[in-house]
């Protein structure tokens, strides 16, 4: 099965300090989209969690996207590392 057409990949993280509304972003490209995940998410605080959604432009709503499946969820640790789950 191939590629879903319009499938995006999107990004997003909430701090531990206030749970919302932390960086993010959308990007076509799976391995890229995670590697600034990553990147975004060692520059948090310890406890911050990210998260990676495959999405889909909204057939109704301009410039929106439709949250299709979770990817992967990663937590800060408290180290110099994050955790994958």
């Amino acid at each position: 099965m191939g590629p879903i057409p319009g499938t995006r990949f999107a990004w997003e993280i909430r701090p531990p300090e206030h749970g919302t509304g932390g960086p993010g972003g959308v990007c076509g490209d799976r391995a890229a989209a995670l590697a600034a995940l990553t990147v975004a998410l060692l520059d948090q605080a310890p406890g911050a969690v990210g998260e990676l959604w495959r999405v889909r432009p909204s057939l109704v709503r301009p410039a929106e996207f439709v949250y299709d499946r979770l990817l992967v969820r990663g937590e800060r640790d408290g180290g110099t590392s994050v955790r994958w789950r």
